[in-house]
């Protein structure tokens, strides 16, 4: 190809170009002695040097600034000395374990040493009040001796007591016979339990009673037509005396059920909520196997188990039916899962 060919494309130029440029380097190889380059490692070669042209000169070092020489030695900070040996732990002058320098020798500087601190230092010095989840502080407890372990236990006897409900449980048992003697009325051989917190003794001052009728069948389960029927009986059986009130049936929910309120048999004015459900006999086998398993595991379980429902209830992640979460029974086998 003839690089003044005016037709030629700027590919054909740029061929021309490494061909020259592969011959140029090849013969000045040949002229030194050496291998000519390969044309496929052209790219990887150094760049030629150029003939006939010297090297420029370094530069000069830059002037120093008016008034300063150049310093060959490190400049020692006024009042410190360097050391040679390493500092000791609780020496004098230690001040951690990068300390480099010793004590002050100038008047001018002066600085107060550092005293390490020891565990007699520790456990002299006030502890610092420690925040709880509702604000107030976490007092220690005083038959553990002011230890950490001590005082967590403390709390979590504390909170225990602050959500547990022990009146709870023997009211469920009190509304329990009375439904049950209403219902035998009409569904001769119906049994009525009692499950959930206050049949594994787990109840709060939240919680409600949860009963199931079963044994009979016309109490099945997903019936909406047996919970009105069950709450017009229960109407006009317990409705009179006052003590139970505010009837209620929802039939076209998924567990259809039968709500009501019943007073405290002590004669307070609090008011349980009661929820009657029917044919689900396995929810008490359920709530049998929490308890069993609080017997056994002890008042430790059983206060966290308490605490995980209550948790659970507070972020509202403890409502099945509303917000598809886990169950309360289902975090109550989370936590017999990590204690197992």
């Amino acid at each position: 190809m003839d690089p003044l060919d005016p037709h030629l494309s700027k590919n054909d130029l740029k061929t021309i170009g490494q061909r020259a440029r592969v011959a140029r380097e090849a013969a000045e190889a040949a002229a030194r002695g050496g291998a000519p380059t390969p044309p496929m490692m052209h790219a990887m070669a150094a760049p030629p040097a150029f003939s006939g042209l010297p090297l420029p000169p370094p530069p000069p070092p830059p002037p120093p600034f008016p008034g300063l020489t150049p310093q060959t030695t490190p400049v020692a900070f006024a009042g410190l000395a360097p050391t040679t040996t390493p500092p000791v732990f609780g020496a004098p002058g230690f001040r951690g374990p990068y300390a480099s320098w010793s004590e002050p020798t100038s008047p001018m500087s002066p600085i107060t040493p550092l005293t390490p601190l020891t565990p007699a230092g520790r456990a002299g010095r006030p502890r610092r009040s420690r925040r709880g989840s509702r604000g107030g502080p976490i007092r220690p407890d005083p038959s553990a001796g002011g230890t950490i372990a001590g005082d967590a236990e403390y709390q979590l006897r504390t909170v225990d007591a602050a959500i547990t409900d022990r009146d709870l449980p023997p009211v469920g048992d009190h509304v329990r016979a009375l439904v049950e003697h209403a219902l035998q009325a009409s569904y001769p051989g119906a049994v009525v339990e009692v499950f959930g917190s206050c049949a594994s003794n787990l109840a709060s001052p939240e919680s409600d009673v949860d009963l199931v009728a079963h044994g009979h069948a016309g109490l099945k389960r997903g019936d909406g037509a047996a919970a009105i029927e069950v709450k017009r009986i229960l109407e006009a059986h317990l409705g009179e005396s006052g003590a139970i009130r505010d009837f209620a049936a929802t039939p076209h929910a998924r567990v259809p059920v039968v709500t009501f309120a019943a007073a405290f048999p002590d004669g307070s004015d609090r008011v349980a909520t009661v929820d009657l459900t029917l044919g689900n006999a396995e929810v008490v086998w359920n709530s049998r196997l929490i308890r069993e398993f609080g017997r056994h595991a002890g008042g430790d379980a059983r206060r966290l188990l308490r605490l995980a429902r209550f948790w659970a209830r507070q972020r509202r992640i403890s409502t099945v039916y509303r917000l598809q979460t886990p169950s309360p029974y289902a975090h109550c086998l989370l936590v017999i899962s990590f204690l197992v």
